[in-house]
Parts: structure tokens; C-alpha cells; sequence
């Protein structure tokens, strides 16, 4: 129901866009001379943690960091932050650079994952 009323709405208002579904997949189509097609693959959903995980990876690849910094660039309280750092570590997904304050850490990368199994 949600793409027929998409797809009325961009009729009704002349823009020269459909939406269909077809195998899993949301398709973009635009009418006119200028054809395109874009193509939408659906993802599991992420959970707020996993959200804030996939953000804090694109902050601060590369770099080591702390709970005040991820605090500050991601718009969370400390206590946030150090939640999320303390279960990423926990899984796996971050390490503790520094035992001393300020304390640094770092995202674990996927290849180091796999030679520590």
C-alpha cells in the first residue's frame, strides 16, 4: 500500500518518478526522456547500538580515540559513550590502547580479527 501511495503521490504531483518492488528489492524509476533506474537492496535493520557502532567506525577509522571525543563528534553524553565503547570491546570490535587517563582506543580491524581465530 505504502509504494501504490508513493507512487500516486509523485503522479499527482508530476514528478516523473515510480517505485515497484520486485524480489526484495525496491526499484527506482524515473518517466521521461531521461530514463534512469536505481536499484535499493533492503538490509537488516540496525539497532540504536549497531547504528551508533557503524557511525563511530566512520569517525574514527584509523585512529585511536576517547570516551570524551566520541562524547563530543557523535552528539552523546559521556556515560553513552563509554557504554558503547565497553560493549564494542566486549565484542570484539574495539580495543584499550592506553591503561592511562585519558584512556585510548581503537576499532579493530576485520583482518586482525581473523588472524587472532
Amino acid at each position: 500500500m505504502l509504494i501504490k501511495r508513493l507512487n500516486t503521490w509523485f503522479a499527482g504531483n508530476e514528478i516523473p518518478l515510480r517505485v515497484r518492488l520486485k524480489k526484495s528489492e525496491f526499484c527506482l524509476i524515473a518517466h521521461g526522456q531521461e530514463s534512469i533506474q536505481i536499484l535499493v537492496h533492503r538490509a537488516k535493520k540496525l539497532s540504536k547500538g549497531d547504528g551508533y557502532l557503524v557511525q563511530l567506525k566512520t569517525f574514527f577509522i584509523g585512529r585511536a580515540f576517547t570516551i570524551k571525543q566520541v562524547a563530543d563528534r557523535m552528539g552523546l553524553s559521556k556515560t553513552t559513550s563509554q557504554a558503547l565503547i565497553l560493549g564494542a570491546i566486549e565484542a570484539g570490535q574495539l580495543k584499550k590502547l592506553t591503561t592511562k587517563r585519558p584512556i585510548l582506543y581503537q576499532i579493530v580491524s576485520k583482518s586482525a580479527n581473523r588472524a587472532a581465530a
